[in-house]
């Protein structure tokens, strides 16, 4: 087990190396972000003056190699627009975004589980029909669309929940339900594959042959087994989770890291967008790095090595 969370550090390590490297030269890349910090009509020299003091006018590798030297020591650098360090800026708001993302994970293994294993066990009536129909309407359903009819329906026409800002448990179920978007259609489809390919497996006839009732065998038996492809399901959708955080919170004006992202995308704040990128990235691959670990919990037949 040891060497393998030093392995996977190791990797992770080198993950956040690639992403910050590939996301500073798409930055770069995208035109000089002083014009975001000056005036049209400021003189050249100003400028000059404001790319020599933010480190702009160094060729990309010194850029990169000084950028890395500074995140090693936890220092991603100033925002352009705040003047303060842009980690502590992006870090405060962490809270919020995980606690959001929660949630939408939870409200997919909510719906979605039961819709699966619904889905499974009544295989070929109407049931099955409606939870794949339901799966198949999430995910053609754009999540800035459910978003705001959510807005317009709950919030605005029935007033039953807020439809901004944070505080109590009510403020997390429509934004929540936003993030779950993109997860749920996937456990729905996945868990119901699975729990119908565990329940023709000779060990759950055998249970029944014992005289398990259902309910016994489907505890018992069928549903950690049937887990097991969830958990590499979650492993791909921990980005989507992040991804649709992001777009739930600038709907909802919820203060997040996401929408910290969003309003530096539009300044051009490198310096938060870059601490931004990192943040999600450390999640993502600790995330993957626990899922792994419960994926050889859950299957007795997997050792980590």
């Amino acid at each position: 087990m040891l060497r393998f969370l030093v392995r996977r550090m190791l990797h992770s390590i080198l993950v956040l190396l690639g992403v910050l490297f590939v996301v500073h030269g798409l930055l770069l890349l995208t035109g000089d972000p002083t014009a975001a910090l000056l005036p049209p009509d400021a003189e050249l020299e100003v400028r000059e003056n404001l790319r020599e003091k933010l480190g702009l006018d160094d060729p990309f590798p010194v850029q990169y190699a000084k950028f890395v030297g500074r995140a090693v020591r936890g220092d991603f650098g100033d925002s352009f627009r705040q003047a303060r360090p842009a980690f502590d800026f992006v870090s405060e708001k962490a809270d919020e975004t995980i606690k959001l993302g929660a949630v939408g994970l939870a409200i997919s293994l909510a719906v979605g589980g039961p819709l699966g294993a619904l889905s499974a066990l009544r295989k070929g009536t109407w049931i099955d029909r409606t939870a794949r129909t339901v799966a198949a309407m999430g995910q053609a359903i754009p999540d800035f669309w459910l978003g705001i009819m959510l807005i317009l329906i709950l919030g605005v026409n029935l007033n039953w929940l807020p439809i901004s800002g944070t505080g109590d448990w009510r403020h997390l179920l429509m934004p929540g339900l936003v993030v779950a978007l993109p997860t749920l259609p996937a456990v729905v489809r996945i868990y119901r594959s699975s729990l119908i390919g565990v329940l023709d497996r000779d060990y759950v006839r055998a249970a029944r042959a014992r005289g398990l009732n259902g309910t016994q065998v489907f505890g018992r038996h069928v549903a950690r087994n049937a887990a097991i492809p969830i958990v590499t399901v979650l492993a791909f959708e921990v980005g989507s989770i992040m991804s649709g955080a992001l777009i739930a919170e600038v709907i909802f004006a919820y203060p997040g890291m996401g929408r910290v992202a969003y309003q530096a995308i539009i300044n051009r704040d490198i310096a938060v967008v870059q601490a931004y990128v990192f943040m999600v990235s450390l999640i993502v691959v600790t995330t993957n790095m626990l899922l792994d670990i419960a994926y050889s919990l859950l299957d007795p037949r997997v050792r980590v090595r």
